[in-house]
């Protein structure tokens, strides 16, 4: 088993806390349309995938008890963890902004 405090690659596999199964990222700094929410990661269950139309899986970082794989890592993978780096700072003040309203 994997462990990072890095933002995960798209595809990584992971165990979430207080859920049975695991899931496979699929997007990163999300945000819940229905509750206006933000969140960290969407997965979908693994190896099971889209299984219908709420099949999403919203939860944060610190949710993770469990990295089983990491998704493909190459150059532009690279690119996209500087902007999320960069990026991560404004996300996580807008984040309890939405929480504490």
């Amino acid at each position: 088993m994997v462990r990072t405090k890095d933002w995960l690659p798209i595809g990584s596999v992971v165990h979430v806390e207080g859920r049975s199964g695991l899931l496979m990222t699929i997007a990163c700094m999300v945000g819940d349309e229905e509750t206006g929410m933000l969140w960290d990661y969407a997965a979908l269950p693994y190896p099971q995938g889209l299984t219908g139309p709420a099949g999403n899986v919203l939860f944060d970082k610190e949710s993770i008890d469990g990295v089983f794989g990491l998704g493909f890592q190459n150059e532009d993978g690279e690119h996209m963890q500087e902007l999320l780096l960069q990026a991560q700072e404004a996300f996580e003040e807008e984040k309890r902004k939405v929480r504490i309203a």
